[in-house]
């Protein structure tokens, strides 16, 4: 097995872990390795990596630098399936940011990237992402259609982590426009989509509840619902 491979599988484990020291020292292996070897397309995940970490660490202006770099370089070597992805990842560290008008932007250049490609389930992934920003911008009516978009799409390909991960966006949003009785039946929908009937109705009591804090004007309850949910589908 190659070094470089092994550097990032190790890489990888310690990130889950959050060992970062210990992650960013694999990860920075690899990038000198390749730089070294001048190796493109390996480079771009050698840079990508480092991003990764720079974002769970917070240290979001490395973040960009490296998610920039890694855009740059897919888009020298033709990386047609990876270029949406490091567009969707920009906007998510300026989300991170509460740069929302640039999270827009990107999203929606990543979604226009993704859907040209025809890649469906890099086009949910990014539809959910772009809907959770309008939410948080207050822009409930472009939010609510962003994520019935997404959830269309997530049904299309059959992926129910994408649909539950909607179905919640799309709770919090009605939420936030006091449409509680909406907000239920897509935090019923999401928990079952996700666990299935019969985990459904403890799920459903644990979210309802958080929803409970959710008020309009108050984003910021929004957010702590949202991240605190072990439902709220993945980035």
């Amino acid at each position: 097995m190659d070094i470089t491979h092994v550097h990032n599988i190790l890489g990888a484990a310690h990130l889950r872990d959050g060992n970062y020291e210990k992650a960013n020292e694999h990860f920075e292996k690899c990038l000198q390795r390749e730089e070294a070897l001048e190796h493109l397309p390996g480079m771009t995940t050698s840079f990508y990596n480092p991003g990764l970490v720079a974002c769970q660490r917070g240290t979001y202006s490395k973040a960009l630098e490296y998610y920039q770099k890694t855009l740059d370089l897919r888009r020298r070597v033709g990386d047609v399936l990876r270029i949406g992805t490091s567009i969707n990842s920009l906007g998510r560290v300026y989300h991170s940011l509460n740069q929302l008008e640039d999270a827009i932007e990107y999203y929606r250049e990543s979604v226009e990237f993704r859907e040209e490609i025809k890649h469906t389930a890099g086009v949910a992934v990014t539809l959910e992402n772009l809907g959770r920003a309008l939410l948080e911008k207050g822009n409930y009516g472009e939010s609510i259609k962003t994520l019935q978009k997404s959830l269309e799409t997530g049904e299309q390909i059959q992926a129910p982590g994408r649909m539950s991960g909607a179905h919640l966006s799309l709770a919090c949003t009605l939420a936030a426009m006091d449409e509680y009785e909406e907000a239920r039946k897509c935090a019923e929908k999401s928990a079952k989509t996700n666990y299935g009937q019969s985990e459904m109705d403890g799920e459903i009591k644990t979210i309802l509840k958080r929803l409970e804090t959710v008020f309009p004007n108050d984003l910021s309850n929004e957010k702590r619902v949202r991240d605190r949910s072990p439902l709220y589908g993945g980035v």
